[in-house]
């Protein structure tokens, strides 16, 4: 995140998905603010989000990321990371 901050927020432990008032079923769990990321865990595990994330900010500026490009990112640092490891024990 860039600027501002965010609350995250997830649905109590056996919400109906049907419910009418499914939205009353929400609960908040942290804020955020400037310089953390969210959203990595469903990319990099390929499921669904498990959280919503709300502006409380009138200024609040996010990045967003390609999936492709993040895991491409996430999978080069591994590799490098290995390497140096690699180095290392030999």
């Amino acid at each position: 995140m860039a600027k501002g901050s965010v609350k995250v927020t997830v649905y109590k432990q056996g919400s109906d998905p049907f419910d009418d008032k499914l939205e009353s079923n929400r609960t908040m769990i942290k804020y955020m603010c400037e310089g953390q990321g969210f959203g990595e865990l469903g990319i990099h595990n390929n499921v669904p989000r498990s959280a919503s994330v709300v502006a409380v900010d009138t200024n609040c500026e996010v990045y967003s990321l390609d999936a492709k490009i993040f895991k491409k990112i996430i999978n080069g640092t591994n590799y490098e990371r290995k390497i140096k490891l690699a180095n290392l024990l030999n």
